[in-house]
């Protein structure tokens, strides 16, 4: 973990630990990114404030605030707080996205396996057929949105109240419903070992870049 300032207090049966500014940490299996931080392993509950971004696999959960549970030293659920935001890479072109007011990701063995989210839930996921090509695009909305993976595929979507989402041939999904109001793929700002942790990044660096638009003939 790197940060502008780090601060640590504890003795033999509990540490405290707080870093701010500029943070970022890398982990093998998780990496992350905030402008606060703090720690306690008297509730084992990591705190993350300002622009927090996870990082894990080909899964990324970005929020207002965010809190990480643990449960015997590994992550055991992520609770985003103020709008949140889970986008999975699909290919090159396409990305699985979930947003909502609140998100709760259940975790185990390092895996995001159920994803609940509350208040003005949006879904764009890409199905696949037998053969393993795309299907087509698939939104749905709702106001609460739970989404069961497996092998980190998105295997169910339960919605309450009910709604049926619309699917989108891949040719013909317009450009308007292929993604969610607060998208960002920050891949790019993502520390890729632990030397990337040094790396210091603005926020500009952290928004989305605007598309270019086609010249009219």
């Amino acid at each position: 973990m790197h940060a502008d300032t780090l601060k640590t207090k504890g003795d033999s049966t509990y540490h405290k630990m707080r870093a701010i500014g500029n943070v970022r940490f890398f982990r093998a299996d998780l990496q992350g990114k905030c402008d606060s931080l703090s720690y306690s392993t008297t509730d084992s509950i990591l705190n993350m404030y300002e622009r927090p971004v996870l990082w894990s696999d080909s899964a990324q959960v970005c929020g207002e605030f965010m809190q990480m549970y643990q449960k015997n030293k590994k992550p055991d659920m992520v609770w985003v707080k103020g709008w949140a935001l889970v986008v999975s890479q699909v290919d090159s072109t396409h990305f699985n996205q979930i947003q909502g007011k609140t998100l709760k990701a259940y975790i185990k063995d390092n895996q995001m396996y159920k994803a609940r989210v509350e208040g003005n839930a949006i879904a764009i996921y890409y199905p696949r057929d037998h053969d393993g090509s795309l299907v087509g695009a698939n939104r749905a909305e709702s106001s609460t949105l739970t989404t069961y993976l497996k092998n980190k595929k998105i295997d169910k979507i339960v919605m309450i109240p009910a709604s049926t989402g619309t699917l989108y041939p891949l040719d013909q999904t317009p450009e308007d419903k292929k993604y969610v109001s607060r998208y960002m793929w920050l891949e790019s700002i993502r520390p890729k070992n632990k030397m990337d942790i040094f790396t210091r990044y603005t926020v500009q660096d952290e928004k989305p870049k605007a598309k270019k638009k086609k010249s009219k003939k």
